[in-house]
């Protein structure tokens, strides 16, 4: 047997390895996993027309596009400082403010509302 340096002894081109070394554990191969299959169940009608309506109705819903626009005008000048519109969607307003100010908008909401609806043409 001869040494060739690297540790182990080698015989005829076969690397016998030392005995205080460990053998690498043959790693596996590696197979792609399948993809999950497709259902093609039934499904509701609102489950595949939601995705190709939701962006023709916000194209045509003029009022929310108007009120978040014109909010300094519509709320006047102390309303549209404490507190700012989020959303309008299904008639409703959902507007962003500190604690407080959600108390006072609570108590002055049929003020609001009626000064809103006025702006807009719905009185």
């Amino acid at each position: 047997m001869a040494d060739d340096g690297d540790g182990g002894d080698t015989m005829r081109g076969v690397c016998v390895p030392e005995e205080g070394k460990k053998k690498r554990a043959p790693r596996a191969p590696i197979v792609p996993q399948e993809s999950a299959p497709r259902n093609f169940g039934p499904r509701g009608i609102a489950a595949v027309l939601a995705p190709v309506t939701r962006p023709a109705f916000r194209k045509r819903a003029p009022a929310a596009a108007q009120l978040m626009a014109d909010w300094a005008q519509l709320a006047g000048p102390e309303l549209a400082a404490r507190a700012a519109p989020l959303k309008f969607a299904g008639g409703t307003l959902t507007l962003g403010c500190t604690g407080p100010t959600a108390m006072e908008l609570q108590l002055a909401a049929p003020q609001i509302i009626g000064r809103l609806n006025l702006a807009l043409g719905r009185a």
